[in-house]
Formats: structure tokens, sequence, C-alpha cells
């Protein structure tokens, strides 16, 4: 009879990963542990391995292997977020859900009382994978009526598995390989060498002996895989994130006061987090207007540099934030809500190194500029892997500042040709909306350079850096002849999708400006993407 079922999101420090850059997911990519060519190489998916690349490398030893791989640190909060998010989802199929604490990924569930809402176990399972698929991530589920039989199953299959028998699921669990367990590789490495390759000629070592030669986890390991710890699932607690209405006594629209009141009522919660050692990373705010029932209208989440409870801080964030708010009409109640983490005890260091204070402060910085003009007003351009020059970069909000030895703005595409690539002296920045129609007409109204003029400007230029300045608005042309033109430049992107080569060209005007053009489309127009200087 089924009693209970095995979820396991294989590997989930690399599909966080997949989540934070959703385009490495068929590219050699791997975890590491910091972010440095010293840094050790936790996990990798199955393109990196067919270049000889496994965890414990140096992340410098394994670019040796193959240039192309892609690696980032995934730290253990986030780690520990998303394994308590994919609990929550899979709440909703089962209320006995236990995650496993050795092994983030690894879920069991009680399958016993599903049957009135899903009669067929087979439905049931598909529809665990289905909801963990929507959300990005890929699980195996194993149904049956022990606990390591499930786990050997999840850790072995890529889809789903039911055992109606606890006969044929034993005789699947025993013909598992000796990896479905988590064993340091060098415990592994050992058994192999005794001819140990499978968990029916793992239990046939005694115990005893097991203990004594590969520690009490291997023990502990065994003891599992022999069935002597086998019990219900037991349902993991969950830590309710903090929320608290604020009744105003009569509807108030003055920005001031409703600001002392939301201070006062942000003291008792952080004080009832400093009791359970959790900090506020994420703060949420919402007016209930006066003469409405909903919530209608919606602060932005206020996010400070770093997790905390100091109420000033937070105050004075929730203060830069209503200096640019302005209610339509008076308020009756607050909404607050906040999202919570753990707090780190993290050990003094021994020998006193270098001061990290400037890095708070910069992230102070920017805590307090997201405060006035929004979570998205400070961002970084990061390179892409596209051949058409406007796609070459792409933006994404910096939520504190990259230092050195911890900065990825990625890898260029190798593949380019005259229009698209830069030269060592070329940099490409950006003017968006009306500033670049500002520096059209800026262009368009200056007066023209005659003979010596431009000859001087030409050669006063020559040696300095080269910018292409790019509008984000293409404009047409100006309407006049050009002196010189270079080009046109082919040049073909994600033709496999169908998309049409494009043509870039450079254009002299008369006045000595050079302007950056490219045409495609059915139309065949030239349009104005740039600049040069």
């Amino acid at each position: 009879m089924v009693r209970l079922a095995c979820v396991n999101v294989g590997n989930l420090p690399l599909q966080l990963l997949y989540k934070k850059h959703p385009k490495w997911r068929e590219l050699p990519a791997a975890v590491i542990s910091k972010d440095s060519p010293y840094g050790t190489i936790l996990t990798v998916n199955a393109r990196a391995k067919e270049f000889g690349i496994e965890p414990g490398l140096r992340y410098a030893g394994a670019l040796s292997l193959n240039h192309e791989l892609r690696a980032d640190t995934v730290s253990s909060e986030t780690v520990a977020e998303g394994a308590a998010f994919l609990a929550g989802e899979l709440r909703r199929y089962s209320p006995q859900v236990e995650m496993d604490r050795t092994e983030p990924g690894i879920y069991w569930l009680d399958a016993g009382g599903m049957t009135s809402l899903y009669p067929d176990l087979r439905v049931w399972c598909n529809a665990v994978r289905r909801s963990l698929e929507k959300c990005g991530f890929a699980a195996a589920v194993a149904a049956g009526s022990t606990r390591f039989g499930c786990y050997a199953a999840s850790k072995s299959i890529k889809d789903q598995v039911i055992f109606l028998n606890p006969l044929p699921e034993r005789k699947f669990a025993l013909k598992a390989g000796i990896s479905v367990l988590k064993l340091p590789a060098e415990v592994i490495e050992r058994l192999e060498m005794l001819g140990v390759r499978n968990i029916g000629a793992f239990l046939d070592l005694p115990p005893g002996a097991v203990g004594k030669r590969f520690g009490p986890e291997v023990k502990r390991l065994h003891r599992f895989a022999a069935g002597e710890l086998d019990i219900p699932p037991q349902a993991t607690e969950t830590q309710a994130e903090p929320q608290w209405v604020i009744k105003l006594p009569y509807a108030e629209l003055a920005s001031d006061r409703l600001l002392d009141t939301m201070r006062r009522s942000l003291e008792e919660v952080t004080a009832g987090l400093r009791k359970n050692h959790r900090l506020i990373r994420e703060l949420r705010i919402s007016f209930v207007l006066e003469g409405t029932r909903d919530d209608t209208l919606l602060v932005e989440p206020i996010l400070p540099s770093s997790p905390s409870v100091d109420t000033g801080l937070l105050g004075d964030l929730i203060a830069l934030r209503m200096e640019n708010l302005r209610l339509p009409c008076a308020a009756e109640a607050i909404r607050m809500s906040a999202v919570t983490t753990a707090e780190r005890n993290i050990q003094s260091e021994l020998f006193a190194g270098a001061s990290k204070e400037s890095r708070r402060e910069v992230d102070r910085v920017f805590a307090r500029l997201r405060g006035i003009f929004g979570n998205s007003c400070v961002q970084r351009a990061l390179l892409e892997d596209e051949h058409i020059p406007e796609r070459r970069y792409s933006w994404e909000d910096l939520g504190s500042m990259p230092w050195e030895g911890e900065q990825d703005f990625g890898t260029p595409s190798s593949a380019g040709s005259t229009a698209g690539q830069s030269s060592a002296g070329e940099v490409r920045r950006v003017k968006q909306g009306r500033q670049a129609l500002q520096m059209r007409q800026a262009l368009q109204g200056r007066q023209a350079l005659q003979g010596r003029q431009v000859l001087q400007v030409r050669q006063a230029m020559q040696g300095r850096q080269a910018v292409r300045r790019v509008f984000s608005d293409p404009c047409p042309p100006p309407r006049q002849q050009f002196a010189r033109r270079w080009g046109p430049y082919p040049i073909s992107g994600r033709w496999w999708c169908g998309e049409q080569p494009r043509e870039y060209c450079y254009g002299e005007t008369k006045t000595g400006e050079i302007l950056w053009l490219c045409r495609d489309g059915p139309d065949g127009q030239w349009r104005q993407i740039g600049v040069v200087e």
C-alpha cells in the first residue's frame, strides 16, 4: 500500500543558478564556492561533465578544460530560501511535507490521504511535477511504502515511479547504485575498491565495521538503507512572515504623521524578530484609502542594503520613499508585511583584515537611492552572446557594488563583423528617449566646420577613445547628403529563428559628425541608431 512519496528536486543549487542565469541551461555551467579563480567547483551540469569538469576542481583549472564554462556562486541563504519556497508549493498537494535538512531538494510527502482528491496516484504525481515545472524546477517523484525505497527510486529516475507492493520497491532499492547516497567522494572511491557498487553490496557490510572504518555519518546512511530509520513524514514547521494592519483613529493625509505611525509599529515588530533571530530583507506597505475596502495604493517594496532589524535604517528608507509619494486622498489604515531571513552568526576573524565598512557605506547609498527613485534606479550593463550590436548588452538591477575579484559582466561573443565588434579603444554608451532627441537636435544645430578646422579636429581626435552613443529609440536619419559613407556591413543574428540579416553603415555629415545607421525589415529604410564621437 502506498503511504508516502519522495520528491527529488535534483541538484537544487544548480537549478537555482539557472533561475538567475536562464541562458546557461544549454551551456557548460557550474556552482563555485567563491567568485575567484581559486574557487572550488561544487556542482556541474551534464554539459560541463562532457569536458571532464568535475566537482572539486579549481575554477581556473576548469576554465582551462573549457573556456566557455559559466560559473557563479549560490549562497546557503539562497538555497534555504529556495528549499522553503518549494516546500510551500508541495503543501498544496499534501498537508505533511518534510524537508531533508542534510540534503536540500529532498522532500517527504504523506501520500496516503490523497485518494479522495486524486483516486489515481499517477495523476497526483503528475500534478506535483507539473506544479514544480511551472516554477522552473525539474523534479522526480517516487511513491511507495518505505522511506529509503522512495528515496533511492527518486534519485535513480527522471520522471516518476509508483510501487504498489513493498517487494518490488525493495528490489529496486537494492539494485540502485551507491551514488544515490550522499557520500563523500573519497568514501565512494574506497567502497568501489572493495567491490561495493550498489546498495545491496553496501548493506552486506557489517554495520559496526562501517562505522569504525568510515565514520558515524556513513553508519547512519547504512542504517537508513537498511530501513531502521523508516518513520512517517514529519511536517517541517514554517516560519510565518510578519503581517500587521495599523488602523488609524481618523483618516490621515499628512505624510509625516503616517511615517511616525509606521515607525512606532515597526519597533514593536522588530522586537519580536530579534527574539527569533530573524532579519528583515524586504518591507511592503499598502494604504487603504478613505471610503474603500481594498488596497488602492501599493508602495514599491523597500529593500535595505542587507537584512536588518535596525528601525532607524528602515525608518529612513520609508521616509525617503514617502517623500515622492502623494496620496490621492486620506488613508484609513496601513497594511505592512515583511519578508525575513534567518540571522547568521559569523565568527570573528582571528587576524584583522581589510575593513569592509566602505562596502557597507556604498550599499547604504544604493539603498537610499532605491528608496528615492525606485528599485530599478541602479543598474549595470552585462555583456551578452549576441551578434547584433544593440543586443550585445543587457541591463541588470544592481543591489550592491561588485568589487574587484567579484565582478562578472559575462563574456562577449567572439563572432561579429566590422560593424558589430568594438575595437580596443571603443566604448558604447546609451542615450535614452528625450536625451537622444535633444542630442540629435544639438548635432543638427551646430555650425559646419570648414577646411582647416575640420582637419584640426580630426588630428586632435587621433589616438583618443572612440565612443558609440547608442539611442534607445532609433529615429530617421537627417535629410541630407553624406560626405562619406562606410559600409554597409551585413550581420546575421538569430538566423535559426528566421530573423532577417541587418545592414549597418557609418555616414559622415557635412558638419563632420559621424552617424551610425542600420537597415532591416521589409521597408528597407535606414534608421539612425547612434552617433560616433
